[in-house]
């Protein structure tokens, strides 16, 4: 049966598609299940989550701001090295991973059992696929129900890096949480319920209160999703950017608050790791700059600047060493007095803007080059544990499951190297079949899914800058965004294959 639909906020369109009865609960049923074995197959496979060695120190974090409220006794082990710790000082707390993660992780640990974080993470996924799907079904129907239009994207998805990021005890699933979701508010807000919005506020903010990497991606998607609102052409296109604005500006609330908390209970002070330091520093800039001015008194960088130069070995200037390094030959900001290492981290922000002044140019480039290098890593490879990476979890945590050590897949990540083609083939298929369908000249897929799908790329451009730009080049934090590709290529053929357009005069 073929009907007919004007297009939503269109005059010169109307939309031809097919019209079908909804799927009985039955069917429903089974699309959804199938979404959700998608999702969990990797943790069935491994008997488990997969997990990383700062798995460790989110468990650590939260067990400590457990202990404060006198819960979960003994004391966590002392963090010695890999970054891990949570405090360094009496007087000063770190704060670069989430608190509320960290409790999620320990209340589950001592609850429910840490696998039920697979669980959250599978229904945080899902949730933000069906939002996309709801709202896009009801305005462009195709032929399919919802959860057809939820599942089929999540089982193309399964195809890569999906199932290994459900199943990971990391934040990184929140990273895409967080693409999709503005994705869907950039163009469906104007059309969506008010319990939708709040739906999709809720995902937002849980994505950007688990890692600050995820506000500060957060924060660069609202001028992306203010010009792919605008590019609509639709009334209240301010709706979107101010959206994902309530989202950041909710993530800033729970730094804020926390840092407060931090300092009426423990009357310690919060500063974050200088990632960004150690980025500008093994890029060159930073380094060409501290050798221009240092010593200087009034740059707490130059104590850093100093410790480098108690070797010779270029290893010594990699972003991993210059942080997490305690081996003299290699080390140097965990070689500093802690009272430096606070200082430096708190300057981080000014000596980026030093840096930026100094050398504007080699600092673009480099930032542009580690966003590139970003994009194009995308291996699951850091999501399977290692025999080092269980015994440096038992170094930093004494509440580490023993269900880490049983796990089917630890020490597998050479006997699975071959998914890095596969997967490699299915995100280059998928971005083909995008750009592809956006580019060309046609009236379908509707204008509504190719903004969708450019938003999604963006996203994922985003990602790859700030984790690149001011962490360091990963292929975990390229394959925690990568399956957004072939669910952007899904959703896009799926409402290609269901819908066409003609103009008015044409049906007359």
């Amino acid at each position: 049966m073929v009907l007919t639909k004007s297009a939503p906020h269109e005059t010169d369109e109307t939309w031809v598609y097919a019209q079908r009865e909804p799927d009985g609960w039955i069917q429903a049923f089974l699309w959804y299940a199938s979404a959700i074995f998608a999702c969990l197959f990797i943790a069935l496979i491994n008997n488990g989550a997969l997990y990383y060695f700062d798995t460790a120190g989110y468990l650590a974090h939260g067990q400590a701001a457990f202990n404060s409220m006198g819960l979960f006794l003994p004391d966590p082990v002392a963090s010695t090295d890999v970054g891990a710790a949570t405090q360094a000082k009496d007087d000063v707390v770190i704060a670069s991973r989430s608190a509320i993660y960290s409790a999620l992780l320990v209340f589950a640990r001592f609850t429910t059992g840490i696998n039920a974080i697979v669980l959250v993470n599978t229904g945080a996924l899902l949730l933000s696929v069906w939002l996309a799907a709801r709202v896009a079904s009801r305005l462009f129907l195709h032929g399919r129900s919802v959860a057809a239009t939820t599942a089929i994207p999540v089982l193309v998805a399964s195809l890569g890096s999906l199932p290994f990021y459900t199943a990971y005890l990391m934040p990184d699933i929140f990273a895409p949480i967080l693409i999709m979701t503005g994705a869907t508010l950039a163009i469906f807000a104007r059309d969506m319920t008010k319990w939708e919005i709040i739906l999709a506020l809720l995902l937002g903010l849980a994505a950007v209160v688990t890692h600050p990497s995820h506000l500060i991606i957060a924060a660069l998607l609202i001028p992306v999703v203010a010009i792919a609102s605008l590019a609509m052409a639709r009334p209240k296109w301010w709706l979107a950017p101010l959206l994902v604005g309530l989202i950041t500006l909710g993530g800033l609330a729970e730094r804020q608050i926390f840092a407060q908390t931090v300092k009426s209970v423990k009357s310690s002070e919060v500063t974050y790791q200088p990632f960004l330091t150690a980025r500008l520093i093994a890029d060159g800039p930073g380094l060409s700059v501290l050798d221009q001015i240092c010593p200087d008194e009034d740059t707490a960088t130059c104590a850093l600047h100093e410790a480098l130069q108690n070797s010779d070995d270029p290893w010594r200037l990699t972003a991993s060493h210059i942080m997490f390094e305690t081996d003299p030959s290699l080390g140097s900001y965990k070689l500093l007095p802690l009272e430096d290492q606070r200082k430096v981290a708190e300057e981080q922000v000014s000596f980026f803007l030093k840096v930026l002044a100094k050398k504007p140019i080699a600092l673009t480039t480099a930032f542009l080059g580690n966003t590139l290098k970003q994009a194009n890593l995308f291996s699951i490879q850091y999501t399977i544990p290692t025999e080092q990476t269980l015994i440096n979890v038992n170094a930093i945590t004494d509440i580490a499951p023993e269900s880490f050590e049983n796990i089917r897949l630890l020490g597998k990540r050479d006997a699975i190297s071959w998914l890095t083609v596969l997967h490699g083939i299915v995100y280059a298929v998928s971005a083909l079949l995008v750009v592809v369908i956006v580019v060309l000249p046609q009236k379908a897929p509707p204008l509504a899914f190719r903004g969708f799908a450019m938003v999604i790329l963006i996203g994922i451009l985003v990602n790859a800058f700030v984790c690149g730009g001011i962490s360091q080049p990963s292929d975990r934090y390229g394959a925690r965004v990568a399956f957004l590709l072939p669910i952007a290529t899904s959703f896009i053929l799926l409402f290609y294959s269901g819908v066409r357009t003609k103009r008015t005069e044409d049906l007359e």
